[in-house]
């Protein structure tokens, strides 16, 4: 088994998203949309998309008519073999239209006690979901940045009198990709007295 590093970003948003997952290299592309929810905070209730080299997998969705090939029948390593792309494109909400650049970085043999996915490194906090996409996620920010906005206290509601698009929210995400980490670790058999030593995981 081999491990391979992939460099998320979330295009066209002003602040730095990033992430950087660790991943098994047949993880298959339907496990892999749920490590880039976990990974980037999203909530996995709207439909989805991988793209290379012009093929599409993804599930299919009556109202956008997407997904030309089934994911759950394809592993990461199966589509850079078949594409010879060293990117990918995630979408994510047909509606809303989040795309994310995946690169695939340097492969490697697994660490003996880590579980995979991995979680490395991430900048940046999501946005909310069913905000219009980046436009409406650009409005939104505008809006919450003026305490004498007539939906001020509303905005604080829904995002938190905290909330800093800047700031990645490091423990959410470092549980939620660790949660699925110890399911999948789980589900295939393997030993069960792992150890996971501390990420050390930084805004820059």
């Amino acid at each position: 088994m081999s491990i391979l590093e992939i460099e998320i970003k979330l295009d066209e948003i002003e602040f730095d998203i990033s992430r950087r997952l660790q991943v098994p290299a047949y993880i298959r592309l339907d496990q892999l949309h749920l490590a880039l929810q976990a990974a980037m905070g999203w909530k996995n209730i709207h439909s989805y998309s991988f793209e290379a080299n012009g093929i599409i997998w993804g599930l299919p969705d009556p109202d956008f008519g997407y997904g030309d090939l089934p994911p759950s029948n394809i592993t990461l390593i199966e589509v850079i073999e078949k594409t010879g792309v060293k990117s990918l494109c995630y979408l994510y909400d047909f509606g809303d239209q989040w795309e994310h650049t995946l690169l695939i970085g340097n492969s490697s043999d697994p660490k003996p006690g880590l579980l995979y996915p991995r979680l490395t490194y991430l900048n940046g906090r999501c946005p909310p979901e069913n905000v219009g996409g980046v436009p409406g996620y650009e409005n939104l920010l505008q809006d919450i940045s003026d305490p004498n906005h007539p939906e001020f206290s509303r905005f604080n509601d829904l995002l938190g009198e905290e909330f800093d698009p800047g700031i990645a929210d490091i423990d959410a995400r470092n549980f939620a990709v660790l949660k699925l980490a110890k399911s999948w670790n789980i589900m295939s058999n393997q030993r069960p007295d792992y150890m996971q030593d501390e990420l050390i995981l930084k805004n820059e």
